[in-house]
């Protein structure tokens, strides 16, 4: 098997940006067995980043009229430089990644079907350069057992999947909400194994701005018409955590049935069943009605 991370970093000209993105790219270069790290792009400090850890630069990628990057072009690209043999992962520049993260790759590598793994983060606020020494990892593990909080089920940060999972992917920006639960659905309607490894994989997310991108804040952001666009592009094809119906745990892949994901499966069920039996007429306004409930559940 051979790991092949990619993603598609800011700007490294911010100072804040620039370190926490070094950080994740350094963790990543220290799994083992090493992956491959695609960065994707042209932007500052790309290149010298990627000279400086042995990291591969791909360029060339597609952007919408605002220039954020699409979704669709990352995974293309991704796809045109790895091979049937490797198991490809795109990750946000942000997110820290341990040796959890490498073997729980390597227990659903072993299932030898179509799956896509992912997981809820913990955010944590960095303010320096973390510090590689000896032993780094389990030092981080306890920062972030006492200062850091677990995300929301819809935040995801990292697919793992093997090549050609899906088909056409539409034109989605990168970072502006919607695109990834769209993946983790797709996957789910294309018959994937969808397998929640929160409770395996201890990612990182290094808390940041928004400002860099245009925005004063993440609730700025969402209200923006690229991410108007993204929900239009999503549509009802919208999926979190608790959609998976497998889970990672003490090194083997099982059916998820605790609580929280059958709650969401059968709160999947009613509302999916009612909006489909909603008379014509009343579609648009139920569409409505049901966007606020997929909000809500969304965050369960």
């Amino acid at each position: 098997m051979r790991l092949v991370l990619f993603t598609c970093p800011k700007s490294f000209a911010d100072e804040h940006i620039g370190f926490i993105q070094r950080n994740a790219l350094k963790s990543w270069s220290l799994l083992a067995p090493r992956p491959r790290i695609l960065l994707m792009g042209e932007e500052a400090g790309i290149q010298e980043v990627a000279g400086e850890l042995g990291l591969e630069v791909v360029c060339g990628v597609e952007r919408n009229d605002r220039g954020t990057p699409l979704v669709s072009s990352l995974f293309k690209k991704a796809g045109e430089n790895s091979s049937d043999g490797d198991i490809l992962a795109y990750v946000n520049t942000d997110i820290i990644l341990m040796r959890d993260f490498a073997e729980a790759v390597w227990v659903c590598w072993r299932l030898e079907r179509r799956f896509m793994m992912v997981g809820r983060r913990w955010d944590l606020d960095m303010e320096q350069d973390l510090d590689f020494a000896q032993g780094w990892d389990e030092r981080l593990r306890q920062d972030v057992r006492r200062r850091g909080f677990l995300h929301a089920p819809s935040g995801l940060d990292y697919f793992v999947f093997r090549p050609g999972l899906w088909g056409e992917i539409p034109p989605f920006a990168l970072g502006r909400f919607s695109w990834d639960n769209w993946l983790l659905a797709e996957a789910g309607r294309l018959g994937a194994m969808r397998i929640d490894a929160s409770n395996a994989v201890m990612a990182v997310h290094q808390n940041h701005g928004y400002t860099t991108v245009g925005f004063c804040d993440s609730a700025t952001m969402e209200q923006s018409e690229e991410a108007a666009r993204n929900r239009r592009l999503a549509g009802n094809m919208m999926a979190n955590t608790l959609d998976c119906e497998y889970v990672l745990r003490d090194g083997k892949v099982c059916r998820a049935l605790d609580v929280r994901h059958v709650t969401r499966r059968a709160h999947r069920f009613v509302f999916n069943t009612a909006r489909s039996m909603c008379p014509a007429p009343l579609r648009p306004f139920a569409g409505r009605c049901w966007e606020r409930i997929r909000d809500s559940i969304g965050r369960f």
